[in-house]
């Protein structure tokens, strides 16, 4: 959503800390070994399915409102060094929400955000078996709301009346390779949703399984 010395000392390093470090410099090559390993299990290219639920966040006026919500993607990645990056199509539902206040925002009905994604992401094993994730990319929504005006006439703002548009979405994430096949993550998505006096733009945090083919 919208927004977000001192002098240096001089320490003699004790033998006993130089032997600790001597010894963890001896070590890495082991870990890395097996960080390296972990990693190429998860780096190979190919086709990948990935769904996730949770809750989805709005914080614009009138909308103050949570609600369980969910996405679902698919998509193919390429191999690239020690990272993993592909392009993605899918679809999130961010549920219904209400005003905050009815007293406060009188006239204003519950409204529904939902939507197709079309982008780039990225997968990238930082410890064994770790990884972090992100991904970027358009977001074409449709959101309902409706709103009673002054002479009290309904004014729906749907697909018909401006309550749509291509807009963006972008998000990260973090999660554990159980394998070279299966995933299971945390992540947070933002989706901007936003044309003429109509501003449904929510996060999205979510739990997600990863299956790569």
């Amino acid at each position: 959503m919208e927004n977000e010395r001192s002098d240096p000392v001089h320490i003699k390093m004790p033998s006993a800390a130089i032997a600790v470090a001597a010894a963890a410099l001896l070590a890495a090559p082991s870990h890395a070994a097996e960080t390296d390993a972990a990693a190429s299990a998860a780096q190979t290219s190919g086709w990948f399915a990935n769904v996730g639920a949770g809750q989805s966040t709005f914080n614009h006026y009138p909308y103050r409102e949570n609600d369980t919500a969910g996405q679902a993607s698919f998509g193919y990645r390429w191999a690239a060094g020690p990272a993993l990056f592909g392009v993605e199509a899918g679809y999130a539902d961010l549920g219904n929400f209400r005003p905050k206040s009815s007293a406060s925002v009188s006239g204003y009905d519950p409204a529904r955000l939902r939507g197709y994604t079309l982008g780039v992401n990225t997968h990238v094993n930082v410890a064994s078996h770790w990884y972090l994730s992100g991904r970027l990319g358009a977001f074409d929504w449709i959101g309902g709301r409706t709103y009673t005006d002054a002479a009290g006439v309904p004014v729906n703002y749907d697909h018909d009346n401006r309550g749509w548009g291509v807009d963006y979405y972008a998000g990260v994430g973090a999660g554990y390779d159980f394998n070279p096949h299966l995933s299971l993550g945390l992540n947070y998505d933002y989706f901007r949703a936003k044309q003429d006096t109509v501003n449904l733009s929510g996060g999205l945090t979510t739990v997600s399984a990863e299956y790569r083919f």
